[in-house]
């Protein structure tokens, strides 16, 4: 074969792949970083109260602890913008086609609700946990109210379906490795599983699903921002 039939077969090829922007290539690294930072202020220094507490333990609880809880609550809802850093740049990539490009956004959307209730709630929270100190109906109301933020089924559940929308249209796309793609599916998935066995609190996180899919979805932002940043558009 010729070099120039090489290169007329070649050309429409590459011309269906996505392109991927100097901004794309650091955003997603961006929101990847910042996913990181939310783990480590959750299970790190996150001082929400235990499932199983009585109002009076609560009280105690936010007693000491209400002023530490505000504080990790305001670094958390910086940090969880991460998710939506990271979706929009996998957005941005996905450009190859109306189709695909409808479900990146119908994935970035399902990101941004999920984010802006869980920063709604853990903010009334942290809110109530002040009260709660003094009184022990407010205590009680304010551990529902951080349990459901930080977990219960809405946020993981969200966290699932906008990375299985994701990584489906990366898997058509071929915008990273195809493996890369899949674990980040199989992560969606996990996440999504959750919401067949509700827990409060961090305590959906702790059970070997949960921790399954936090160790794909992590290695699937980071492979994506690796990729995105290795990425020629040749």
């Amino acid at each position: 074969m010729s070099n120039s039939h090489r290169a007329s077969v070649a050309v429409p090829i590459a011309t269906t792949w996505p392109t991927i922007t100097p901004t794309t290539r650091w955003t997603a690294l961006v929101g990847t970083v910042l996913y990181l930072l939310e783990l480590v202020f959750l299970f790190g220094l996150w001082v929400a109260p235990a499932a199983g507490l009585s109002a009076a333990e609560l009280t105690q609880h936010w007693a000491a602890n209400a002023g530490m809880h505000a504080f990790n609550v305001a670094c958390v809802s910086i940090a969880v913008l991460g998710r939506i850093v990271f979706a929009a740049a996998v957005r941005d990539a996905l450009r190859v086609s109306p189709r695909v490009r409808v479900v990146a956004d119908i994935a970035f959307a399902i990101t941004v609700a999920g984010v802006a209730i869980e920063i709604a709630l853990m903010t009334v929270g942290s809110g109530v946990a002040v009260v709660g100190a003094v009184d022990e109906g407010a205590a009680v109301l304010a551990a529902g109210i951080v349990g459901l933020g930080q977990a219960g089924t809405g946020v993981p559940v969200a966290m699932g379906i906008s990375g299985i929308l994701l990584s489906i249209a990366m898997l058509r796309t071929k915008v990273v490795a195809s493996w890369i793609s899949v674990v980040g599916l199989l992560g969606g998935i996990a996440f999504a599983a959750l919401i067949l066995a509700p827990l409060p609190g961090l305590a959906a996180f702790a059970t070997p699903v949960a921790l399954l899919a936090l160790v794909l979805v992590v290695i699937w932002m980071l492979a994506t921002s690796i990729a995105f940043i290795r990425r020629t558009n040749a």
